[in-house]
């Protein structure tokens, strides 16, 4: 009689135990993925990542830094959502587990606006340390791609009044191709917003070009080998005319050095592909109206 009320009580155990992976993941928020740079005074420029998770007006989630050495360092956030502002803030903690005392936490507001088939978040963040002392400060800029049930968007409930809604016609979108570009023919462009997302990817025979890429003269990708996978950098427009610069580290195993471009200005894309010689380096002009 024991050992059956043991095998019971198992058999319930057991079906309980395979339950509650099913409804710890529909329980699950979604995340969502804001990536972009950090921009810190006097300091380096830092690739920058948030993977957010939204419920009502709260958010968390992690960030995740890639310092100039190529070390990742992560944290948890936790901070509000404004809709009607435009605006999203958070704070930086400590990782669990997480031992290097020395990490600057992150304050951060930011504020957004729909830029074409992305969000780019636009704002700056003040650091303290563990001891509470103030350490980096700078600016954050980041985009997300949008999608059909949009997070960020304030919900608006309008009447119709019986009236029918008449569908807005959608502009198509602006679409260039700049051709091919070299040491010697440099591009320009005139730009309309004051973000610009870059792609770069290898779109004949990955082959094992690598390239450095630099913008306005800072450096922001170093010996990166192209993929057939988009590589996307998110670049900040400060200047009236701002220069992207393209190296050839070597020429694969197929010379050239050949890579397709992206360039994305709220609805407008500009694409291109550079062909280099070893040592040589191709730049697009984006001059802002």
């Amino acid at each position: 009689m024991i050992c059956d009320i043991c095998t019971m009580h198992l058999k319930k155990l057991f079906l309980l135990l395979l339950l509650v992976p099913a409804v710890f993941a529909t329980a699950q928020q979604k995340e969502y993925r804001l990536w972009g740079y950090a921009y810190i005074k006097d300091g380096p420029t830092c690739p920058y990542e948030v993977h957010l998770k939204i419920s009502g007006t709260k958010v968390s989630g992690t960030t995740s830094t890639t310092q100039p050495g190529g070390a990742v360092l992560t944290a948890i956030i936790d901070g509000q959502l404004d809709r009607k502002s435009h605006r999203i803030s958070f704070e930086e903690s400590k990782m669990p587990l997480s031992f290097d005392l020395g990490n600057c936490l992150f304050n951060v507001s930011l504020d957004y606006h729909e830029n074409g088939p992305n969000i780019v978040f636009r704002g700056e963040f003040t650091g303290t340390n563990d001891n509470t002392d103030s350490c980096d400060e700078g600016t954050i800029v980041l985009g997300y791609k949008k999608e059909r049930n949009n997070p960020f968007r304030e919900e608006k409930s309008k009447a119709t009044h019986g009236k029918t809604p008449v569908a807005k016609e959608t502009p198509r979108a602006k679409e260039m191709n700049f051709g091919k570009i070299t040491a010697t023919a440099k591009k320009e462009v005139e730009w309309q917003t004051d973000t610009c997302i870059l792609e770069l990817w290898d779109g004949e025979v990955v082959d094992g070009d690598t390239v450095t890429v630099s913008f306005n003269g800072v450096r922001i990708l170093s010996n990166y080998m192209l993929t057939a996978t988009h590589k996307k950098l998110l670049l900040l427009l400060s200047h009236k005319a701002n220069t992207i610069s393209i190296y050839a580290q070597n020429e694969g195993r197929q010379p050239p050095n050949t890579s397709m471009i992206l360039l994305t200005d709220g609805d407008a894309t500009y694409s291109a592909f550079s062909s280099l010689k070893k040592g040589e380096t191709a730049e697009i002009v984006i001059r802002k109206r």
